[in-house]
């Protein structure tokens, strides 16, 4: 996928997108407690070497978690104090997005998964 974004880019060109992912140097146990909370891809390949392997230069990584921390925290209070006007148009995401919500906000707020900007640029 990378190298089809490399593709649509002009010499020079960057690329910047979010991603969460696991915390680097976690031990096995908190490991399997952060990919259990996080998004299915978390635990994926490293991006920045993807990136390098996609012939992207200039690979910044710059850890957001502060920001996603604050974010997930309020997505959730929001969705639970108007449960009342959005629970009724789809229960079962409803529920899936509260519980979601429950079981990573305690893995952003530990450190276990993290909120990262990547940003890299197509050689000229």
């Amino acid at each position: 996928m990378l190298r089809a974004c490399a593709r649509l880019l002009r010499p020079g060109g960057r690329l910047a997108f979010f991603t969460i992912e696991l915390a680097p140097d976690l031990s096995p146990e908190r490991r399997r407690i952060a990919v259990a909370a996080g998004p299915p891809l978390a635990a994926g390949p490293d991006i920045a070497e993807q990136l390098r392997r996609a012939h992207f230069v200039d690979v910044v990584v710059e850890d957001r978690s502060e920001e996603y921390k604050v974010t997930a925290r309020a997505w959730l209070e929001s969705r639970l104090r108007y449960r009342d006007e959005i629970r009724p148009a789809d229960p079962a995401v409803y529920d899936d997005r509260i519980a979601d919500g429950r079981a990573s906000l305690p893995q952003i707020e530990q450190g276990l998964l993290r909120r990262s900007l990547y940003v890299a640029r197509k050689p000229d």
